[in-house]
């Protein structure tokens, strides 16, 4: 029954562990393993019992001692008999046993020529055929054969050496090399979408063992062409991964296997220098993945994730044999550690925190390109407007992980949460929708401690404060004209209300659009206050100078909500998509807009005016305390000091030398003048900061109170 087969598969997976483990004890089995070859397979579960059988079989049949000549002879038509029938998992299983079989105990090299010239007459015979008439309808019922041919092929060549004239004469050898090249090329540009895949995975098997035919321009074109192809089958993507990522670990199985013969060949030959061979087979696959690095990377951006998960592999295992430099694909393991698969994300995390303990700086230096690439991607995969920089419940940013990797070092992360701010300060340079996806990162980044997010707010803040002014000025001038705009520059805007018509709609639209980058700011700011409850004195009071541990205190969120970046995403809808300068509906929008801006602009001068205000005060204070206390020190005269003996002799001895006197009252009246001069001083300055901010302040009351008086009516 079914459940009999289930446990014989798991005994017998069982058995094969054991093999991988210790195969010297399955090693005196064989003889009861074999049997199970001969069975017949009436159910998908009696494939597994061949599989696991061959499996063990290969592992342990060169252990056995003094094997019978019936006994291997026997194995070997059993495993020729399983490639001619059965499937390809079997058929690959089977032709690994055979390798080890024939190349290690009974040589019997005729046997794998023989079964390799029945497939190869087959494609030959297929390809002469489909070149005289490709719609003889004959063709359609060897496709079968074909299919199998192809598959079949690669893997015999990747096991038996026929390049090195142990099964044929030299130069009939590398006749043949050339023609499975040749015949598996023909049938990788067929039409045929399975015949296609089948002979590519069949080169695969093949460039395993002839890995310098994959760097010929026919290879090199076909890889590249499946990999950056927009319109190429997900299947032949997936299939050329999968090849380079076999023959990376075939390379490295067989170093590994080999070393030890390795070492009496070279030994025998004369050559004591064992790297001569190591690094000439790594200087091809080294340049098989530099050849095909940028093809690679282009398939961390395709939507299926299948595709993503294949390229991350491929590049994990050259990073790990060290065939590229590591900076050339950091950024794009960056953008993996976003992506919507966990374990794509896990695998991209773990291979970054490896190559942060190697190179620290490479990840500092490619974070911000992390972060294009990492937009990229999200864009691929969402095809919604916008794209969000953060996952929700509760919500955090996508490179997280990636910031906690290089927050330890507080001048790398200063550098790069100021490049990360500095992009809203180049509208004309970045999209609006990376600016939010910046912001969002912004927003929802793991901060620790306090000195992280009011570092952020601080920055932001400066640039609220520069460019959102000259935003402010360059909308002012498109509605009023620049002459009257100057004009009425220090005055109250009341009468922008009752304007009939903006002097310049195009340009005011275009400062609208431009200025959502500062709105986006101004709108961070907020939240960052509100997430780690943050005062308004507080965030001013910050110096990123200072080195202080009152910034190093741990620090929490006091609520998960998200970024709300609402207000920008209506207006650039409304201003971008909506336009229409002879509509008064448009008009009185971006008016309204303009209007909105300000009036937020106007609410930051308040808040800087209170902050600043206070400090006026406070520093006034002081220095009335400080003279005060100064008054109340009792005055200390100093002794009159004895005129000192001169070293230097007199010139004339008639007339005597003049000693400076300074008395101790003097200089008391001194010190005393210069306090009362820097008192004077700063109060003078503090009031003078109080006056020229009220003013301000006075003004932008003003236009306050009436447009709220406006909306209210």
């Amino acid at each position: 029954g079914s459940s009999n087969s289930s446990r014989l598969v798991s005994c017998l997976h069982t058995i094969y562990l054991f093999a991988e483990a210790v195969p010297i004890l399955v090693a005196r089995h064989c003889t009861t393993l074999h049997p199970y070859l001969n069975m017949k397979c009436s159910q998908q579960i009696d494939y597994l019992v061949l599989y696991h059988v061959t499996q063990s079989l290969e592992i342990v049949l060169p252990l056995m001692e003094h094997p019978s000549e019936e006994f291997l002879a026997s194995v070997e038509e059993d495993l020729i008999t399983l490639i001619m029938k059965c499937g390809q998992l079997i058929v690959q299983a089977c032709v690994s046993c055979l390798g080890i079989l024939i190349n290690n105990m009974t040589h019997n090299y005729k046997l794998a020529q023989d079964c390799f010239k029945k497939f190869f007459i087959c494609l030959a015979q297929y390809r002469k055929q489909f070149t005289e008439n490709p719609e003889d309808p004959s063709l359609e019922a060897q496709k079968g054969v074909v299919i199998r041919s192809l598959f079949t092929v690669g893997l015999l060549c990747q096991h038996f050496e026929f390049d090195q004239g142990k099964q044929t004469h030299a130069k009939s050898a590398a006749s043949i090399q050339n023609q499975v090249y040749d015949i598996l090329m023909f049938f990788s540009a067929s039409t045929d979408e399975e015949i296609r895949h089948r002979a590519i995975s069949g080169l695969g098997f093949f460039f395993i063992r002839y890995d310098k035919m994959m760097l010929r321009e026919q290879s090199r074109t076909l890889y590249i062409d499946i990999l950056k192809g927009f319109d190429a089958p997900v299947k032949l993507k997936c299939q050329v991964l999968k090849n380079l990522q076999l023959h990376l670990l075939s390379d490295e199985k067989r170093l590994t296997r080999q070393n030890q013969q390795m070492r009496k060949e070279l030994k025998r030959e004369g050559i004591t220098d064992l790297k001569t061979y190591g690094d000439e087979k790594s200087s091809v696959s080294g340049a098989i993945a530099q050849m095909l690095l940028d093809p690679i990377h282009h398939c961390f951006f395709h939507k299926l994730t299948q595709v993503r998960s294949a390229a991350v592999q491929v590049i994990c295992l050259v990073l790990h044999q060290g065939l590229l430099h590591p900076i050339s694909c950091i950024q794009y393991l960056i953008a993996i550690c976003t992506d919507i698969d966990e374990v794509n994300r896990i695998k991209a995390e773990q291979t970054l925190i490896e190559l942060d303990g190697k190179y620290p700086l490479f990840l500092h230096s490619q974070f911000f390109p992390g972060l294009r690439e990492s937009f990229k991607l999200q864009t691929a995969l969402f095809s919604t407007y916008p794209v969000r920089g953060f996952r929700n419940n509760p919500p955090i940013s996508l490179l997280s992980h990636v910031y906690a990797l290089i927050r330890s070092s507080k001048g790398h992360r200063h550098s790069q949460l100021k490049t990360m701010i500095k992009q809203f300060d180049e509208i004309k340079k970045t999209d609006i929708n990376l600016l939010l996806y910046i912001a969002d990162n912004l927003a929802h980044m793991s901060y620790q401690i306090v000195e992280e997010p009011l570092f952020v707010i601080h920055h932001v803040a400066l640039l609220i404060s520069t460019s959102g002014t000259t935003y402010l000025e360059q909308a002012k001038d498109a509605v009023y004209g620049r002459d009257i705009a100057q004009t009425i520059k220090d005055e109250d805007e009341e009468e922008i209300d009752e304007i009939d018509a903006v002097e310049d709609l195009p340009r005011l639209t275009e400062v609208l659009v431009n200025c959502q980058s500062c709105t986006l700011l101004i709108l961070l700011k907020k939240h960052l206050m509100t997430q780690y409850n943050l005062t308004d004195k507080r965030c001013h009071e910050f110096s990123p100078l200072e080195s202080t541990k009152i910034y190093d205190k741990q620090i929490s969120r006091h609520s998960n909500v998200a970024y709300d970046p609402s207000p920008v995403l209506s207006a650039i809808q409304q201003l971008t998509l909506d336009v229409d300068y002879e509509s008064e509906e448009f008009e009185k929008s971006a008016l309204q807009y303009y209007k909105e801006f300000r009036d937020l602009m106007t609410q930051q001068d308040l808040s800087e005016f209170k902050c600043s205000d206070s400090e006026g005060d406070e520093t006034a204070d002081k220095s009335v305390k400080y003279y005060e206390k100064r008054k109340e020190l009792p005055v200390k005269v100093r002794k009159e000091r004895k005129p000192r003996a001169s070293k230097t002799p007199n010139k004339d001895p008639g007339k005597k030398r003049k000693l400076s006197k300074t008395p101790a009252k003097k200089t008391r009246q001194k010190e005393t003048t210069t306090i009362r001069y820097q008192f004077r001083f700063r109060v003078q300055r503090a009031g003078r900061q109080r006056r020229g901010l009220r003013r301000n302040v006075t003004s932008s009351l003003r236009r306050l109170t009436s447009s709220n008086s406006h909306v209210t009516s």
